[in-house]
């Protein structure tokens, strides 16, 4: 999780490896704004990088830890 500040409504970005709903994706893009979510299937073995650039916050995956896949949801 990447977060603008520590406060509980700063703006954020979040990925999360789960076991029942595949892999998960939060981010809010204004101070107390409201959470949006995106959720996609999970591979095996499963390895997960948030790559910042100038505007955007993008998600990576891969299974193999050599080629890396962007999947995401951008924030």
């Amino acid at each position: 999780m990447l977060r603008a500040t520590s406060d509980p409504g700063a703006m954020n970005y979040a990925v999360f490896a789960t076991p029942g709903n595949g892999v998960v994706v939060q981010w809010r893009t204004a101070q107390a704004g409201t959470t949006a979510r995106s959720r996609s299937p999970a591979c095996r073995p499963l390895y997960l990088r948030i790559v910042r650039s100038t505007k955007h916050l993008q998600r990576l995956h891969q299974p193999d830890n050599v080629t890396w896949t962007a999947v995401p949801a951008r924030a």
